[in-house]
């Protein structure tokens, strides 16, 4: 569905459609959790949109066909509690950087541990939630928050074993 490409971020509209599709949902939207960047004019240095004591937000940068009107919206955290809680209520786990490398299956079983521990958040019937904000007019449903990170790698080793088991798989 991806086809190889240097900006991941130009398929999130193709990913949240494919989503949409195939899911049967009634919309996907991806927002950004990130600091509210600061106005800048052109005389301006290159790091002036940094707000080191900035509000942390979501931004909708991407959206399924039918949810097009979310592009560029905000949410608030105190609008939307439940969604920023996925990034709120993430267990702290130390990773030690110099710890030797796993076996194979030592790997594999923490990989299966660690998709066990995905902060998600799902809300069967959304009318019943006074916590959900709504954009538009509010519509039957459930709701699902997931955390998802694709400009990160915990460290090194990890990158380098994604980028081999990609190869492989290819």
């Amino acid at each position: 569905m991806l086809q190889t490409n240097n900006f991941l971020e130009d398929k999130l509209n193709e990913f949240a459609n494919h989503l949409w599709n195939n899911l049967g949902c009634n919309g996907v939207y991806i927002g950004e959790y990130d600091k509210i960047k600061k106005p800048v004019t052109e005389a301006d240095s290159d790091k002036a949109h940094i707000d080191r004591h900035g509000k942390l937000i979501v931004k909708y940068i991407a959206a399924s066909d039918n949810c097009g009107h979310l592009l560029g919206k905000t949410l608030a955290e105190q609008d939307g509690p439940i969604t920023y809680s996925v990034w709120k209520d993430l267990p702290s786990e130390e990773i030690d950087e110099s710890a030797p490398p796993q076996a194979e299956e030592e790997e594999e079983e923490s990989l299966e541990e660690s998709s066990e521990r995905l902060n998600y958040r799902f809300i069967p019937n959304v009318i019943k939630e006074p916590r959900i904000h709504y954009f538009d007019v509010p519509r039957l449903g459930c709701y699902l928050a997931i955390p998802l990170d694709y400009e990160s790698c915990l460290n090194e080793r990890g990158f380098v074993k994604g980028v081999e088991r990609t190869l492989k798989y290819k």
